[in-house]
């Protein structure tokens, strides 16, 4: 369950990474890319993507627990923990973008 969450959001992260932004980034004004990133907020804020989103580092923690003698994998999921889930808790979605 674990894999096939953090493939599910690591595969949105690279869609979005990959061909969202670049094409956010030829737009000649700014207001327009701006309104598509806060559509794009209110859009994704739904049960499927909050599943996949706040499970992912749960089931990380939880796996953690289980396997507590395994170091390599208490690293990895550390690392989710801090550089995906974190990272877009506090860069990515602190608001409505002005």
């Amino acid at each position: 369950m674990f894999i096939l969450f953090n493939t599910t959001i690591s595969g949105l992260y690279f869609t979005f990474s990959n061909t969202i932004m670049p094409v956010l980034k030829q737009e000649e004004d700014a207001r327009i890319g701006i309104r598509i990133m806060n559509q794009i907020n209110n859009v994704i804020q739904n049960s499927l993507f909050f599943l996949l989103f706040f499970g992912s580092p749960l089931l990380a923690v939880a796996m953690v627990l289980m396997n507590i003698n395994s170091t390599l994998f208490g690293l990895g999921s550390l690392l989710h923990i801090i550089g995906s889930f974190l990272e877009t808790i506090v860069k990515m979605f602190p608001g409505t973008i002005d």
